[in-house]
């Protein structure tokens, strides 16, 4: 691989923080009023289809709001319908399903959702383009220095390839998913029980290793229009840098790669830049980023979001010891020595014997630093790292 040196500090907080978009956010001021916000995608590739309401949020807030009770359902030009349900575990999230010989090249969809309080919105017809399959995934090794650190930051920047041709849409963007493996500081070995009594046992690897799945919140959008051939080589897609154990395993990133409308590519360019234009990401208001969604109930109602027709292809990249990454600036967990007794919390107390400058000595540690699901992930091997 080859080996790139880059003093870019603008370049480096853009691709690891410009883009990132979670939910929906205003101004903190008194007259803030929350908006409707609807996001739905509509995609061949896809068995079951999403479609997500919930309400704007201020910055000061930053929880997810999801808009419960609503009737959802997406309609085709050909006057079917289908009805969506709420799912049960995940409030706001409305699920359905379309019929794959509905999904073709050309097939046209709506969205309608009314509100329990029983406002009315829908989105414009929007035609499914046909997308064309991914070309290649790349990454190569590369050194970015900022004024904010002073150790250069190592990683990888994955780029995608597009090689189409005139048949395929000219507007483009990307969903990235990484799967990546890591792992506790300690197996279980010493440890006082629920009853404070204490426990020796065979040291246990069983919750040492976890698998996390994450969706990368950045905006990869591209337009061809004007390219010649309709292709385009090395487009960045994320950096991954070697400071946390991401990489450090193994590491997987699914690529889904979108054919979308010129609209819908307009309106993830200007909510791109509405993101990025200033020092505060959420300093200027995303309601001028309109999208295809109206009240018809309340014509003079602002609705955040987009409801999206889409061909989908997608292609995975597995890699693991990449040579170049030091992971130098990594942390290990450090035993906490316990000299005036045991804490009351937590139990169970998980321990470590050690040495220090003292000698052999006694510690506690955090449970996450025994229990990697306590960072989030599962002890389930992905079968693409097998």
């Amino acid at each position: 691989m080859q080996t790139i040196k880059k003093i870019s500090g603008i370049l480096f907080m853009i691709l690891m923080l410009g883009s990132c978009i979670e939910r929906y956010y205003y101004d903190a001021h008194d007259d803030f009023e929350p908006k409707m916000v609807i996001e739905g995608m509509i995609s061949d590739g896809r068995e079951v289809q999403e479609v997500i309401v919930s309400s704007s949020v201020s910055p000061d807030s930053g929880v997810f709001l999801p808009m419960s009770g609503c009737i959802v359902e997406v309609s085709d030009e050909h006057g079917n319908i289908y009805s969506f349900s709420e799912s049960e575990s995940r409030k706001g999230v409305y699920l359905g399903v379309i019929d794959k010989e509905d999904l073709t090249t050309g097939s046209r969809f709506k969205l309608n959702v009314t509100s329990w309080k029983g406002k009315q919105y829908e989105s414009s017809f929007e035609e499914m383009p046909l997308a064309p399959p991914i070309d290649s995934i790349s990454y190569r090794y590369e050194v970015y220095e900022t004024a904010e650190d002073i150790v250069p930051v190592e990683g990888l920047q994955f780029y995608i390839d597009l090689n189409t041709g005139p048949e395929y849409s000219d507007y483009y963007r990307w969903k990235l998913v990484e799967t990546f493996e890591y792992h506790s500081s300690y197996p279980i070995q010493l440890f006082l029980d629920e009853q404070g009594n204490m426990q020796e046992v065979p040291v246990d690897y069983s919750v040492f290793t976890c698998y996390s799945t994450k969706t990368i919140n950045v905006i990869n959008i591209l337009s061809t229009q004007g390219v010649s051939g309709n292709r385009f080589s090395d487009f960045p897609l994320c950096f991954v840098s070697d400071r946390t154990q991401r990489l450090k395993y193994n590491y997987s990133l699914l690529v889904e790669q979108y054919a979308i409308s010129q609209d819908e590519y307009r309106f993830w360019e200007r909510l791109k830049k509405n993101n990025k234009e200033d020092s505060d990401m959420f300093s200027k208001q995303p309601a001028a980023v309109q999208g295809n969604l109206k009240c018809i109930s309340s014509p003079g109602e602002t609705v955040l979001g987009y409801f999206s027709v889409t061909g989908v292809s997608e292609k995975r990249i597995v890699l693991k010891d990449v040579d170049e990454l030091s992971f130098s600036l990594l942390k290990d967990c450090s035993p906490i020595k316990i000299e005036m007794g045991f804490p009351e919390e937590p139990r169970p107390l998980y321990l470590l014997r050690y040495n220090d400058d003292e000698g052999a000595a006694l510690g506690w540690l955090f449970p996450e630093c025994i229990d990697c699901r306590l960072k989030g992930g599962v002890t389930t091997k992905p079968i693409f790292f097998e």
